[in-house]
């Protein structure tokens, strides 16, 4: 069962940020999401290859540095590589949604918990005690990944002009709706209101 929740604590919109991202891919668990998803053994065996006892040397000032073999993290510069990372962040957001009654509700009657796009993760919380929900999963998922939580670098907002009570989950509260600009606030705030499905909120402009 999850913690009481009750946006009268504040409903709240949590920015994480990951510490180098795209450089602590574990490889094991890589592979594992691709076979999760699906993709053929081949190809997974393709990608797998590339990524077999890797060596990097780097030139400084003409001279080469003696090698090093790294063992985590996608190629820089690989076209694939965005895809896979994509594939090993998406559990975190199978996780997110596994558990009701994390995020916030919409009109609609859904439930949204978090926006992802690539490494920039955003959680919508419905008060402190969701967030703490949501941060654990966090957490189990980078143990198990390989990804790390930078909470000095994440930052929280409050998203109804109220600040949280009954504790802090030990991030940092940025800024509360006072603060942000008044264009922002009167675009949110219609937005809100307008009396549309969630599938005309989001579908692509003509």
């Amino acid at each position: 069962e999850g913690r009481a929740r009750g946006a009268a604590d504040g409903r709240l919109a949590t920015f994480l940020d990951f510490s180098k991202a795209f450089d602590r891919v574990d490889w094991n668990f890589m592979f594992g999401c691709m076979t999760q998803v699906g993709i053929p053994p081949e190809f997974t065996r393709w990608v797998r290859l590339m990524y077999m006892d890797p060596v990097v040397s780097i030139f400084i000032n003409g001279h080469k540095a003696p090698p090093i073999w790294p063992n985590r993290g996608v190629k820089q510069g690989c076209p694939l590589s965005p895809l896979l990372f994509v594939l090993t962040i998406e559990p975190l957001s199978e996780m997110l949604r596994a558990k009701d009654g994390l995020g916030i509700p919409l009109p609609c009657g859904y439930w949204t918990c978090g926006a992802l796009f690539a490494d920039d993760v955003t959680l919508f919380s419905d008060n402190p005690a969701c967030l703490v929900d949501q941060l654990e999963i966090v957490e189990a998922y980078c143990a198990g990944s390989g990804a790390q939580l930078n909470r000095d670098k994440s930052k929280t907002i409050v998203l109804n002009n109220q600040r949280p009570v009954g504790g802090w989950p030990g991030l940092n509260l940025l800024i509360n709706l006072d603060e942000v600009s008044t264009l922002w606030r009167d675009i949110w705030t219609h937005w809100y209101k307008l009396p549309w499905s969630l599938k005309s909120r989001v579908a692509p402009m003509a």
